[in-house]
């Protein structure tokens, strides 16, 4: 019986083990056999493939979600936070990921948006600025954030327009839990 799964850990330092799950192909083809069938210098795949994107892994569910502290004030079990930050001339929304970067944002004070609003404070200010973080994250491939608001917050009338803007242009302020690998009992 062949194993679908091949499971491997590898350690990339003492305190940092990321479990990687590979399905072995049944579709084999040899050197040979892609050599006599090119017709150009792109036909023949590369033997190494480089994982460019960083968040592979989050996307897949395999990455683990940094646990912090129970006595800190803020949740910090995310990989993305919606963050939404009111100044006295503009609002600056933004998805900072849980390494302190901010990853997508957006602004009452750019340009391209300010020109379009009477005032960058009022609540259609704010529900365009939802609309345009929204399209801004699914078009970066973010389809959940952490909305991670106190009650305060969320007592604001600006801040629940701004989230349900976020729901209706397909953004989910829930993020889906990671999968948990499977301890194999040793006997």
């Amino acid at each position: 019986m062949i194993s679908l799964f091949v499971n491997t850990t590898r350690s990339f330092s003492s305190k940092i083990a990321k479990q990687i799950t590979r399905i072995p192909s049944e579709c084999e083809i040899s050197q040979q056999q892609v050599l006599q069938d090119q017709r150009g210098p792109n036909d023949c795949p590369p033997s190494n493939l480089v994982n460019r994107n960083p968040r592979n892994l989050e996307q897949l569910l395999f990455e683990r979600k940094p646990r912090g502290w129970d006595l800190d004030r803020k949740p910090t079990m995310y990989w993305n936070r919606l963050v939404l930050e009111k100044y006295r001339t503009h609002v600056v929304a933004k998805v900072v990921h849980h390494s302190g970067r901010t990853v997508v944002s957006a602004s009452t004070g750019e340009e391209g948006i300010s020109s379009q609003l009477k005032n960058s404070l009022d609540l259609p200010a704010i529900e365009c600025l939802g609309k345009v973080l929204a399209r801004r994250c699914l078009e970066s491939g973010f389809l959940y954030v952490m909305a991670a608001f106190n009650e305060e917050e969320l007592a604001s009338p600006k801040t629940r327009i701004f989230l349900e803007t976020m729901q209706k242009e397909g953004i989910s302020l829930q993020e889906p839990l990671f999968i948990f690998p499977r301890f194999h009992r040793h006997l």
